[in-house]
């Protein structure tokens, strides 16, 4: 487990958004599993065969999402833990050059990411793996800027996103002014050429 409170933060956030894209998942199969259910008990009073495999089936999908879920809240009971005790126990400390150069523009990059995900999490499903692949884009960044400075090709898929969104009505159109907003943060840093 990492001891560098930025790192266990990171990981902490990816565990909880991982639960919760299990939950949103979990949601339509535990539905099924209950009009299955529903036929099932149906056609067992109406004295006529009745097949359970779909609902063993999306018994099995449950069990297997819950115990994903489990695993992403236990680790993040790990890290909330782990997190606390570095932050009583080290001394303030200076990050390296290639985080210090993209501190600054995590704040309003994490603040786009979540307004995305308020605004079309919800939403229809090609919207909301929109959402999903933000989300992924943001930890890769995160996880990156540990480690060098961020380059044109992996800035690429926000730029997308970002053209994507314009025009967009209400809260979509929120979500593109943030990103904006951390994109001119994250070009306004040296690239990964200028720094050597």
């Amino acid at each position: 487990m990492p001891t560098d409170p930025q790192a266990l933060s990171l990981d902490l956030y990816a565990q909880l958004l991982q639960a919760r894209d299990r939950l949103d998942d979990l949601l339509p199969i535990a539905e099924r599993a209950c009009t299955n259910a529903e036929t099932l008990a149906l056609t067992t009073l109406q004295g006529a065969d009745a097949d359970p495999r779909p609902l063993m089936l999306d018994l099995t999908h449950l069990q297997s999402h819950l115990d994903g879920l489990t695993l992403n809240v236990t680790r993040a009971a790990n890290l909330q833990t782990a997190l606390c005790v570095e932050q009583a126990t080290i001394p303030p400390h200076t990050p390296p050059r290639p985080l210090n150069q993209g501190a600054a523009a995590l704040v309003p990059l994490t603040e786009a990411i979540a307004t995305l995900r308020s605004a079309i999490g919800t939403g229809p499903r090609r919207l909301d793996q929109q959402a999903r692949a933000a989300q992924a884009v943001l930890l890769h960044l995160t996880r990156t800027l540990r480690q060098r400075p961020l380059t044109d090709t992996d800035l690429a898929p926000l730029h997308d996103l970002h053209t994507s969104l314009h025009g967009k009505p209400g809260a979509l159109q929120a979500a593109h002014d943030h990103l904006g907003e951390a994109l001119r943060a994250l070009n306004a840093f040296p690239t990964a050429d200028e720094v050597r």
